[in-house]
């Protein structure tokens, strides 16, 4: 029943948010949000393309869980919507949507750097970047991981994505209603987000994949041919196809490599 009122609260807020200028939710983005809400499930898995429409409709799924979520945290303590990004200047690219929102449906907030709290429901939108000192200490109602395929850590430039959820689901342990969403679009078939992504549909997760016109009707397919020509490329950014990566296919680039080389002559 909290999901369903969830669903019926995100489609007031898409409405309202029409009349005040934002775009409408598309089509394949409503239907994946009504079958995520309705699955149970706490693990949302998404893999999209570029302008598919990723922050636009999950700042909208995060508001409506912060005003309308069934969650509850004792006094003292506050409710937290996290965003974990790759940097947090790119997150805090969420925290200017969410405001935007904000003030387009009248509800008073207070905003101190890169989090923005709602006092009458003691929860906050707050941006982390993705390490694991970053991601714990915290009590919260939706984890929001955010273009996930493209975390590096700082020290390796391995992708920290597994350690780093890790880290932050136990940060929803005391909240039932809590969910985690990582989504974004691919880069290559050794990271966490491929891995899950694989997995598919499980007793866990819910997975859903698009192309960005897929997701994104108002972006045609021959437009994302036109803004990248090579192909490769266009195959990961907008078909959401993801790339085989140096190591898994190192013996054809060297091969490619060496067939580029002038001959030796001895």
């Amino acid at each position: 029943m909290q999901r369903a009122e969830l669903l019926r609260r995100y489609e007031a807020l898409d409405k309202l948010l029409v009349v005040n200028g934002f775009p409408p939710t598309s089509p394949w983005w409503k239907a994946r949000i009504e079958t995520f809400l309705s699955s149970g499930r706490r693990r949302w898995v998404l893999e999209v393309g570029r302008r598919g429409g990723k922050s636009s409709t999950l700042c909208r799924l995060g508001v409506v869980v912060a005003l309308f979520g069934e969650w509850s945290v004792p006094p003292g303590d506050t409710a937290v919507v996290a965003i974990v990004s790759v940097a947090r200047e790119e997150a805090a690219q969420r925290i200017v949507t969410i405001e935007a929102i904000l003030n387009a449906i009248g509800v008073r907030f207070e905003k101190k750097g890169s989090e923005i709290l709602l006092p009458e429901r003691r929860v906050k939108f707050s941006v982390r970047t993705c390490s694991t000192t970053g991601t714990i200490g915290f009590t919260s109602v939706m984890i929001w991981a955010d273009e996930a395929a493209h975390w590096q850590s700082a020290d390796d430039y391995a992708n920290p994505a597994r350690e780093v959820m890790a880290n932050l689901r136990p940060t929803m342990a005391t909240q039932p209603t809590a969910f985690e969403v990582m989504c974004s679009a691919p880069w290559d078939k050794e990271n966490y987000h491929y891995e899950l992504m694989r997995a598919g549909v499980t007793d866990a997760q819910v997975a859903d994949h698009a192309a960005t016109w897929e997701a994104n009707p108002t972006i045609s397919e021959a437009q994302t041919h036109d803004l990248e020509p090579d192909p490769k490329e266009w195959a990961r950014a907008y078909a959401a196809i993801p790339s085989e990566t140096t190591q898994s296919d190192w013996f054809s680039l060297a091969l490619d490599r060496a067939m580029a080389e002038p001959r030796c002559v001895e």
